[in-house]
């Protein structure tokens, strides 16, 4: 189907609900048109974000089992209510919301992707503002680089960690236990730890 064609399958008024938006659209889980390069407050819903992360694996895919950027992010802010520190767990539940709609890109290619990073920044404020939020303290940036080290031990086995040379440092979060879970159930526990430290936002 040509472009031409595809266009005249839109809805009616199209450019009048839209506006001049930078780049193109794309359809989310709730139904909403959201542009990544161009997103808008209004445009964020905490349900896609769930939904988007539950289906995103972390380390490329080469893991030995499926493990989604959402039961990552539950891990991470479930660890930090457990030190009684809520206000810290806020920041670890969103700190990887912009994948939910650019997708995840693995550490070692990220910082050769400029302009990628560049949105992905627009996107985490973005989110983080929606949340009533500001920038991610660099204590959630330190338990984000520690908890790899739970996530190799269970997600590789010890001879592929040999294979590539990856020697683990000794800085695991205590208790936190690497499960898996499938898509689904990542989702609904993203949803109710989100609840539990946000009740007065709307999830859709």
């Amino acid at each position: 189907m040509s472009k031409r064609n595809t266009t005249l399958m839109l809805a009616p008024g199209t450019r009048a609900e839209t506006g001049d938006r930078r780049g193109d659209w794309m359809i989310t889980f709730t139904g909403r048109r959201f542009w990544p390069l161009d997103p808008r407050l209004e445009d964020v819903s905490f349900a896609d974000i769930a939904h988007g992360l539950s289906l995103i694996c972390r380390y490329g895919g080469h893991t030995r089992c499926f493990y989604s950027v959402a039961e990552h992010c539950v891990h991470l802010a479930v660890w930090f209510m457990e030190q009684g520190r809520e206000d810290l767990a806020r920041f670890a539940l969103l700190h990887d919301g912009s994948e939910a709609y650019i997708g995840d890109i693995i550490r070692p290619l990220k910082p050769q992707l400029p302009q990628f990073k560049a949105a992905e920044g627009v996107l985490e404020r973005l989110i983080l503002q929606a949340a009533a939020l500001g920038d991610i303290p660099e204590a959630v940036h330190t338990a984000d680089s520690r908890i790899i080290v739970n996530e190799a031990r269970a997600l590789f086995y010890p001879d592929v960690l040999e294979r590539a040379g990856w020697v683990l440092p000794d800085q695991a979060l205590k208790g936190v236990d690497i499960h898996g879970w499938m898509p689904g159930y990542a989702e609904s526990e993203w949803l109710v730890v989100f609840r539990h430290l946000f009740p007065s936002l709307k999830v859709a």
